[in-house]
């Protein structure tokens, strides 16, 4: 339930704060982009586990992940444009910590976020692109 909740709350921090800034690809969404507009993807990634303490019958797990947006920029615009939308979407999750509580359970999920670096990934068919990620984590007992 914990990664229902996890994606649950990343969606909803980029969601009010990018607003209506470009259109958003969410991931196992259909989305049809039209070549000269630009648009944002956002991907969750969890990556790895490991167990970071021990108490009895429960262990804390550190659940790790990457926060990857792609922006996608119309071609021959110059980069400018595509470089400050890459800005503004690493601020919402740059050194981030946000939470909520699992309403059926009483559970509290707190994604703490890394810094977040963006890199030039250049023309990708009908767009200029700049990706960004934004490593994470949230400790979970089991």
């Amino acid at each position: 339930m914990s990664y229902e909740i996890e994606s649950r709350l990343i969606e909803q921090r980029f969601n009010a704060a990018w607003g209506s800034t470009t259109p958003v690809k969410w991931d196992n969404v259909d989305y049809s982009p039209t070549a000269d507009t630009t648009y944002i993807d956002l991907i969750i990634v969890d990556s790895n586990t490991s167990i970071v303490g021990i108490g009895g019958n429960d262990n804390m797990h550190r659940i790790r992940g990457i926060i990857s947006m792609n922006v996608y920029a119309a071609l021959n615009t110059g980069t400018r444009s595509g470089r400050a939308l890459a800005e503004q979407a690493a601020i919402i999750f740059r050194e981030a910590e946000f939470s909520s509580s699992d309403s059926s359970g009483g559970k509290e999920v707190v994604i703490s976020c890394g810094p977040a670096s963006i890199t030039r990934l250049g023309t990708v068919e009908d767009w200029f692109v700049h990706n960004v990620t934004v490593p994470f984590y949230r400790n979970e007992i089991f």
